[in-house]
Order: C-alpha cells, then sequence, then structure tokens
C-alpha cells in the first residue's frame, strides 16, 4: 500500500480496480527508486489527498497528471506516490517503442502502463510533436479509465526546464480533465539520470528524492475541434480559408496562455536552478 494514504481517505478495499496502475508496474516504479534515491517523500500530500477524494467519488472524471521532466525517475517517482490511486498510463516518445532497450524496460515495467507520443527530430533534440490525431488516441486511453502521466515539456538533461508545451492544456479541454500539476525534486549526485555516467554517480552518492504535488487545475471554455478540423482538411487538401485559419491562431494563444499556467505551477515546485525559462531572477 502507497505510504501516502491518509487514513480514512481513498480506502483501497472495495476501490474500483481500474484506478489503480498495475501490480507490475509499480513494483518496477519501486525497485527504481529505492535503488536511485536514499529518500523519497511527497510534498503536498493535501492536494493529493484531495484529488485522490475527488477521483473516488467521481471515478468517470478524467485526469492528466502534468510534470516537469527534469529526470528519468520523474515517471517511476509519479508510479510510486500515485499509483495506487490513478491507473496512471505513461507517456513517451513514440521513438522508445522502437528501441530494444526501452522496449525491454517497459516490457520489464509492463507494456500496458505506456503509450506513444509522436516526435520529430529536431536540430538539438527530440521534440514531441502537438498531433491532435495521437491526441484523440489518449482520449480514448482517458475514457477507459486511465490517467495519463505526460510531460509539460520535452525532456532534458541540462537539469532545468524547457519551454511549456500546449499538450496538457488541449487535452484538459478536450476531455474535460482536471489537471494535477507534479514535480520530481532530487537533492543529490544527478538530476536527469540520463546516461551511464549519471547512473553511476547517483549509485555513488544517493540522491534524496521528493515528489511535489499542486494544487488542481481546471480549464474551460476552449473549443479545440475547429484545430482538428483545419487539419483534417488540410490531410485531405481541402482549402482552408482566412477565417479558419485566424480561428486557430486565436485557439493556439489561448492554449498557450493556459500551458503557461500550468508551467507557473510546476515551476514553483522546483528549486529556482531547475526552473529554466520560468525562474523568478533571470
Amino acid at each position: 500500500m502507497s505510504p501516502f494514504r491518509e487514513s480514512g481517505v481513498g480506502d483501497p478495499e472495495g476501490q474500483d480496480d481500474r484506478q489503480m496502475t498495475s501490480e507490475q508496474t509499480i513494483k518496477w516504479a519501486d525497485r527504481a527508486i529505492n535503488l536511485l534515491t536514499s529518500s523519497f517523500k511527497v510534498e503536498g500530500e493535501e492536494n493529493l489527498a484531495g484529488a485522490r477524494d475527488e477521483h473516488n467519488r467521481h471515478p468517470e472524471q478524467p485526469w492528466l497528471i502534468v510534470a516537469s521532466h527534469l529526470s528519468n525517475l520523474d515517471a517511476p517517482a509519479a508510479v510510486k506516490a500515485l499509483g495506487e490511486d490513478f491507473r496512471l498510463r505513461i507517456m513517451a516518445e513514440s521513438m522508445h517503442f522502437g528501441m530494444a532497450a526501452q522496449k525491454m524496460l517497459m516490457k520489464t515495467a509492463g507494456q500496458e502502463s505506456f503509450a506513444p507520443v509522436r516526435y520529430r527530430q529536431g536540430l538539438k533534440r527530440r521534440v514531441g510533436v502537438f498531433d491532435p490525431e495521437n491526441f484523440n488516441e489518449i482520449s480514448d486511453i482517458m475514457k477507459g479509465g486511465e490517467t495519463p502521466w505526460l510531460a509539460v515539456h520535452p525532456f532534458t538533461d541540462r537539469g532545468e526546464m524547457l519551454e511549456a508545451r500546449i499538450g496538457s492544456a488541449y487535452l484538459a479541454n478536450k476531455t474535460g480533465a482536471h489537471i494535477l500539476p507534479v514535480a520530481l525534486e532530487l537533492r543529490g549526485a544527478s538530476v536527469s539520470m540520463e546516461g551511464p555516467w549519471q547512473l553511476l554517480k547517483a549509485l555513488a552518492g544517493k540522491t534524496d528524492a521528493v515528489f511535489h504535488v499542486g494544487k488542481p487545475l481546471q480549464f474551460r471554455g476552449v473549443d479545440v475541434e475547429i484545430i482538428e478540423e483545419v487539419l483534417r482538411r488540410r490531410k485531405e487538401g481541402e482549402k482552408i480559408t482566412t477565417p479558419q485559419r485566424l480561428a486557430v491562431r486565436a485557439i493556439h494563444e489561448k492554449l498557450s496562455e493556459q500551458a503557461a499556467v500550468v508551467v507557473a505551477h510546476i515551476s514553483a515546485m522546483l528549486p529556482e536552478e531547475q526552473r529554466g525559462p520560468y525562474r523568478l531572477s533571470k
């Protein structure tokens, strides 16, 4: 049982099984955290308790777990802290599903707990693509009672955040989901855990892990269907009118504003030096 459950709130006895991440994935997360950290605690337990209570009372209400992505331990930490309260589906870059090492890792962790987010190769790093068709697939996952874990920005091994993407805001408006912002803070030898050297540093000087849970967020009022309609028309070779282009631009701006709210909540939970472009002092 999760050590972060509060007595009398979200008791797993009698709880709908679909709300719980697979036992295989929970065990994988525990092993990863225990191997690479010396301690693990949750801050913002009152926010987690509120989200847990709301989720148990209204299991039909979809949720999104939206995270910073500074470390390869971000997803295992989310599973350890939230896996008994939400049936998590970890959204990973689609390239990982074709790489032998990553495929082996996902098989060990429980393949059913992962789903792809399509990407394109940038000049300096992999960049997640905003693809409404892909997000339709994620919406179907949510309708099945699962809760996606996704990053608010691409992974970075620099130990600081990157600019936010609009995916979480888009999904929240499309599905009516509540957003639970989270951030993993690692205090010690390694932040990213990326590559053999960083892993060796972590093993040699184990780090303290703090999993921050923010207050749940809700976004409404942005009709994203025009984006899907315009992309469908473009795909089928139909003409895109000027009003349609302007409408898409306006919707994108609103989603960007909402994504900025999400990332503000997430960055506020991290040390100043890890906030990247969201630092208070530039």
